[in-house]
């Protein structure tokens, strides 16, 4: 019949120009919102993990880096110190400031 044959012709046109203006119009918007939506909770769920784990391994890499040079830095300044203080009587800087001011 003519008009079955007419309705489903308008149908599938109705149907195909409303894919079309949803895909062209609504379906940005919505992907737009589901980007936005799935990147905060992906974000929110990694990012404290991430950075305990980036802050772990930063500290772990400074520390393989830094001790061994801190270590000889104290040890060089600290030997020296200790001989001076273990070798130099303070005696010697009254004697020494002594001499220098009457000349003696």
């Amino acid at each position: 019949s003519l008009s079955l044959s007419l309705a489903l012709q308008t149908t599938k046109q109705v149907t195909k120009d409303v894919g079309k203006y949803v895909y062209k119009n609504i379906e940005p918007l919505v992907t737009k919102h589901v980007v936005e939506m799935v990147t905060r909770t992906v974000t929110e769920k990694t990012m404290p993990l991430a950075a305990a784990l980036a802050t772990e391994r930063t500290a772990t890499r400074a520390r393989e880096i830094m001790v061994p040079i801190l270590a000889k830095s104290l040890t060089h300044s600290l030997v020296a110190s200790l001989s001076e203080t273990m070798t130099h009587s303070p005696l010697q800087d009254y004697y020494c400031y002594y001499c220098a001011t009457k000349k003696e």
